[in-house]
Order: C-alpha cells, then structure tokens, then sequence
C-alpha cells in the first residue's frame, strides 16, 4: 500500500511542476543613455536548428527555459540590441551584438513539491 501512494506523488509532482530553469547573462551598454533590449533563441537540443524565440525585447537579462528534460544537452543563445538616435541622417540606428551559442545538461528529475531555481551565467 506504501508503494503505491509514494508512486502516485511521484508522477503527480512530475505533471504539476515540469522542470525549467532560469536563463540569465551579464549585459548592458557603455553608453547608459542606451536602451537595450534581448532576444532568447532557443535551438532545442539541436545546435543546428532553427531556433524558436523564448523571449523577445526583454529588457530583462533573465527568460524561463520552455520544460526541460532529464538528462538531455540545450543550445541557447542571447542577441542584445540597442538604438541610438543618428543626428547626421536624423534617423534611429538599430546595432545588435549576438553572444556565442551556449549550452546546458540536464540532470535526473528532481522530485519534491517545489523545484530548485537554478541560474545559468556565462560570461
């Protein structure tokens, strides 16, 4: 009978908290004035596939990860774009900075009723 309900919590902690991490980077610009903005590209576990965007004109430099899955490598990348207004063309230039391709692996699956809040730096 133990058996039993413990196999239950188990499945039914997997369904109700799905495991996501929290991306995040170091960013900015050296002109303050600058807004910049971030877009995520997620490529999945494919280095070489398209890319799906997770968060796009962030002005944050953190996004969720879609859910995870046990024991598997993902490729993400950061693009950070700012405008400046020119007074030459009297126009707003747009200059974006893509970081290089990062990745991550996932370990087993965490069972409990609250999931860790993990961060991924790269600098």
């Amino acid at each position: 009978m133990i058996r039993k309900i413990f196999y239950l919590i188990i499945l039914f902690s997997c369904v109700l908290y799905p495991q996501r991490i929290l991306l995040s980077w170091e960013g900015g610009d050296p002109d303050s004035a600058d807004v910049v903005k971030y877009t995520v590209y997620w490529f999945g576990t494919d280095s070489t596939s398209m890319p799906i965007i997770i968060g796009n004109d962030l002005l944050t430099t953190h996004c969720p990860s879609p859910v995870l899955i046990p024991f598997t490598k993902y490729y993400w990348q950061v693009v950070a774009t700012d405008s400046h207004y020119n007074p030459v063309t009297k126009q707003y230039e747009h200059l974006s900075t893509a970081g290089k391709l990062w990745n991550f692996s996932t370990g087993g699956i965490i069972i409990g009723l609250e999931q860790p809040n993990l961060h991924i730096h790269k600098k």
